[in-house]
């Protein structure tokens, strides 16, 4: 009898685990703009800490699959990145739209200084 608990107790736990770590993952979609609200075509989008990311299309429009608390690092050549954290409510949702700020960066004054 106190096998068979044991047994039903750890099956239920197991089931709860599985709706709890599918529950907390969806699809990510928006777009990636600049400060002057226009769209970054090309730019990468990827979930830190992993080998899962995407590019931007040509409307800078981005759709990539992850759970709620992981990191979003958005990047792209002469811009600075941005991190931002997932968020339950960001599923499903197309109206997530990024924005990334140019750097301040010189890459002309750094080399200058090393000489």
């Amino acid at each position: 009898m106190k096998t068979q608990l044991t047994k039903t107790l750890l099956t239920l736990h197991l089931m709860f685990l599985c709706v709890l770590t599918f529950a907390q993952q969806g699809t990510v979609s928006g777009v990636l703009k600049d400060n002057s609200d226009i769209p970054i075509p090309g730019a990468n989008v990827v979930v830190k800490g992993s080998n899962k990311g995407v590019s931007t299309d040509f409307d800078g429009k981005y759709s990539i699959v992850c759970n709620v608390g992981d990191i979003l690092q958005f990047n792209f050549i002469g811009y600075s990145t941005r991190e931002v954290k997932v968020t339950s409510s960001m599923f499903g949702e197309s109206t997530n739209s990024i924005t990334i700020e140019k750097s301040s960066f010189n890459l002309i004054g750094a080399f200058a200084k090393l000489l």
